[in-house]
């Protein structure tokens, strides 16, 4: 097992025992359009909600500097077994919040957990 693989293994285990989502936090992804000929438009997909395991943290106050990250902005720390894009939404405590930054948290392209900007 490559370090990589390992640092993933002790990531999910330490999000797993430290979980203090509770199923609070999740994800929804929207759905994909499909074409109907009968009324001749587009109709929306269903969206899915995916339960993720995590911890929402606070921006530091030196962290804040109201161009990339504003105040009200939560990290979201959560598994790498949901890879988390820029246009899906967050449900945090029944809140939407949109994801602001690219989760980026790979290493040697093994993703070891991922870490959001959300904003509401």
């Amino acid at each position: 097992m490559g370090l990589a693989a390992r640092m993933q293994k002790t990531a999910t285990r330490l999000l797993d025992k430290f979980d203090e989502s509770d199923g609070r936090i999740k994800l929804v992804r929207k759905g994909i359009p499909t074409w109907d000929d009968d009324s001749g438009e587009f109709l929306p997909g269903s969206d899915t909600t995916i339960d993720l395991v995590g911890v929402t943290v606070n921006f530091e106050d030196s962290e804040i500097n109201n161009t990339t990250i504003l105040a009200g902005d939560v990290k979201v720390i959560v598994t790498s077994k949901e890879q988390i894009k820029m246009n899906d939404k967050l449900l945090i405590d029944g809140v939407e919040w949109s994801v602001v930054s690219e989760p980026k948290s790979n290493y040697c392209g093994v993703p070891i957990c991922y870490m959001v900007q959300a904003r509401k």
